[in-house]
């Protein structure tokens, strides 16, 4: 299976850029024999107002193993090994650029009932293998409830917070969204 993603937030508060943060995501999950096991592949593209992010790339892989696996209800832990190549602005507006290896150690959840409501949550933990106050916090939850067969009344919570640039974000967003089915 391949994922792709795109999510670009961007905002003004009395006429002052707040955010303008772009980020890139393919996976591709690669199923093997074990039941309930399999190994995955990352790659990540961020640039980030919010966070002093001017560009960081992220790729590796690793395994991942769904605990819970019916047909409306999962629960998955991933773990995965990512290369980190980063350009950002320390908290003392210093420029930085470096490369570290992480270990990426993630928890995965989704309930669906029936086509009525869906929740999906993942939180991801990031730690330097070099580094060790350099720490990477990613946490997003999802909250759908259908109204009709194309339209949902969508909600979303997103936080992430990068110790290196002592910066930190949380979105709330919600609205109306238009469902297609191919």
């Amino acid at each position: 299976m391949i994922d792709f993603n795109n999510k670009w937030p961007y905002g003004e508060q009395q006429k002052k850029l707040i955010n303008n943060d772009f980020t890139s995501a393919i996976d591709i999950n690669l199923y093997k024999s074990i039941k309930h096991f399999y190994y995955w592949t990352l790659s990540v593209y961020n640039k980030s107002y919010s966070l002093r992010i001017n560009n960081q790339l992220q790729a590796g892989g690793g395994v991942a193993y769904i605990f819970i696996d019916k047909p409306n209800f999962k629960i998955k832990i991933t773990d995965e090994i990512l290369y980190d190549f980063n350009d950002v602005y320390l908290a003392d507006t210093t420029r930085e650029v470096f490369q570290t290896p992480r270990n990426s150690l993630g928890l995965n959840i989704k309930y669906y009932y029936k086509t009525r409501f869906s929740f999906t949550s993942s939180f991801f933990v990031q730690n330097s293998l070099q580094q060790r106050n350099d720490v990477i916090y990613k946490g997003e939850a999802d909250l759908k409830i259908q109204l009709t067969r194309l339209l949902s009344l969508a909600s979303k919570l997103t936080y992430n917070k990068i110790n290196r640039t002592e910066r930190e974000n949380l979105f709330i967003t919600f609205g109306l969204a238009f469902d297609t089915y191919f």
